[in-house]
Parts: structure tokens; C-alpha cells; sequence
């Protein structure tokens, strides 16, 4: 009787283990299908995007004629002409098409696309965008690259589209702009100088800003780089530089605009050589010159800073000598 006893309470306890057991892994499945859903799994709905792909999409005529743009092989082009734009493909030539008619409805112009990076989440912040190199077809700036931004973040029904390509649009006006306020400040200086303004190069732009927005907006929302050269005249030494220097700081922050500043001294220009802003820069290049480019004009001196709080787009303070 013992041993059966015995026998019965084993038998008990082995299926006890066993629906325990079972409980146990039904429990941990129940937890795994949960997380499958949860915060941290992939929720293709939030992955949405403005430029929504269908299988067996059509290459129309602009796609495919930005596929050739963005340098897709002849073979692939014909593939997709046959058998329908595949989701990689169309993750580059549908935002980059979508690039060429946001910018040229902005501008009035037409822009080529030349190059597409397309990242659901581009960075550790977890923001969706692309990323669209362009460049116009016509006018000053044609072949020149600019950069064209969409994000949806927030929502891919309304994407938010920044750009780069303003500041050389408006580059003309702005420049004329700023070097009307500095005038009364640079206009009795008794030396050559050459001023040259722009916006800085590394603002993006949205749609509230464009070729209609009045120049002094813009100005004063946007940081510049104002570069002034003066010709060194026979007996001009570091100090006058110096003085000449500071009187140019004191016109630039009378505009109240925020800009970085840069004066320059150029040096070794033959008699008649006119100091323009391009042999200005060129010259600021040339100041580490060596034996051989004796002859070319040089910057002997710099001085640089920021006025009205403006940010530094390289080290403030900075200076060259012969």
C-alpha cells in the first residue's frame, strides 16, 4: 500500500510540473505577443510616408528621366519600364522628382535632381526625412549643387520642405543690402577696400522664406559673412591695420545685422592691379605662399570676430602675417 501510495503522489506531482510548465511558456508566448505590438516594435503605419509606393508602380516619363539623372544603369531603367518600379528604386527617383517640382514651383525655374538619400529615421532622434541634391537649370547659379530637405516627421500627409539654394538666389540683394548700411561707416575711410556679403552658406530655408521675402527679412533673420579688403598702401604697419580693423568691427555692428566679420590686408598687387572681392579671396589663400607664388597677392594681415551675436562659422580672432 505504501509503494503505491508512493507511485500515486509521483504520478500528482510529474503532471503538476508538466501544466505548471505549460502555463509558464503559454504565459511568456502571451508576454512575447504583447511586445510584438508594444512600444517597441515596428508599427509599419507610423512608417508612412509622402511618397507611398504600390507594387507595379509605372515608370513614367519624369521618373524615368530622373532615374538617368541620378545615374541608375540603362538596364535597370528598361527592367523597370517593363515590369514596374520596384520599392528601392522608388524610394529615390518618387522624392526626387518630388524635389524638382517643390523647387521649381518656388523659384519659377526648373531644378535637376542629381542625387537622393532616403532614410526612414536618419537620425538618432528618430527623425524621417530625405535628403535631395539639385541643381538649376538656368541663371547665375545653373550647375551649382544645392541641397533639398523633406521631412515628415510629424505628419506625411503636410512634409516639411527646407532648402539651401535662397541664399545664392538672393545673394545679389543681399549683398547690395548690407554694404548700404555699412556706407556711412566704411565711406570716409581713406584707403581701397572691397566688401563682400552674403548669407552664410549653411542656413536652410523654408517655405516661408523665398524669392519674394523683402532682403531686410531676411537679413536680420539670418546670420552673414561680411569680408572687407583693404590694399596695403607703402607704410601701412600691423598697427594702422589694426586701427583700420576696429573702425570696420564699429561699421558692422551699426547694422545691427549678425554677421561674422573678416578684414583682410592684401599685399604684392602689381601697380595697376584693381582689388576686387576675387583677388581679395584668392589672396586670403595665397598668404601661406610659397617661393613660387612669390608674385601672387597675398593677405599679410587678417582679423575676424562676430558682431550683434552672431555665431562663428570658423575660429573667431584668427590671423595671418607674412
Amino acid at each position: 500500500m505504501t509503494g503505491m501510495l508512493a507511485a500515486a503522489l509521483l504520478v500528482a506531482l510529474v503532471v503538476m510540473m508538466t501544466l505548471g510548465g505549460c502555463a509558464m511558456v503559454q504565459d511568456v508566448g502571451s508576454h512575447a505577443t504583447q511586445g510584438s505590438s508594444g512600444p517597441g516594435a515596428t508599427d509599419r503605419s507610423s512608417q508612412a510616408t509622402p511618397f507611398p509606393w504600390e507594387e507595379g508602380a509605372e515608370l513614367t516619363e519624369d521618373l524615368g528621366r530622373v532615374a538617368g539623372t541620378l545615374g541608375f544603369d540603362e538596364d535597370d531603367i528598361e527592367r523597370m519600364r517593363a515590369e514596374g518600379v520596384d520599392e528601392a528604386s522608388w524610394r529615390r527617383l518618387a522624392p526626387a522628382l518630388a524635389a524638382e517640382e517643390h523647387m521649381a514651383q518656388k523659384y519659377g525655374i526648373g531644378f535637376t535632381a542629381i542625387d537622393c538619400s532616403f532614410n526612414l529615421t536618419d537620425d538618432q532622434a528618430g527623425r524621417r526625412a530625405c535628403m535631395v541634391r539639385v541643381t538649376p537649370q538656368e541663371g547665375a547659379n545653373a550647375g551649382s549643387e544645392y541641397l533639398v530637405r523633406c521631412d515628415w516627421t510629424e505628419d506625411p500627409a503636410a512634409p516639411v520642405w527646407t532648402e539651401d539654394y535662397l541664399a545664392a538666389a538672393r545673394a545679389d540683394e543681399y549683398a547690395a543690402y548690407v554694404e548700404g548700411l555699412l556706407e556711412p561707416g566704411l565711406g570716409g575711410l581713406e584707403r581701397q577696400v572691397v566688401v563682400s556679403a552674403s548669407l552664410y552658406g549653411g542656413d536652410m530655408y523654408g517655405d516661408d522664406e523665398g524669392p519674394n521675402t523683402p532682403i531686410e527679412d531676411l537679413a536680420r533673420t539670418h546670420m552673414g559673412e561680411l569680408f572687407v579688403y583693404v590694399r596695403r598702401s607703402e607704410g601701412m604697419d600691423e598697427a594702422a591695420f589694426d586701427e583700420f580693423a576696429a573702425s570696420v568691427m564699429d561699421a558692422a555692428r551699426g547694422t545691427g545685422l549678425r554677421l561674422y566679420v573678416t578684414v583682410g590686408c592684401i599685399d604684392r598687387l602689381e601697380e595697376n592691379e584693381e582689388l576686387t572681392p576675387e583677388v581679395g579671396a584668392g589672396a586670403m589663400r595665397n598668404r601661406d605662399a610659397t617661393e613660387a607664388e612669390r608674385m601672387l597677392p597675398v593677405c599679410t594681415w587678417r582679423r575676424a570676430g562676430a558682431v550683434n551675436g552672431s555665431g562663428a562659422p570658423q575660429e573667431p580672432g584668427a590671423q595671418a602675417s607674412s
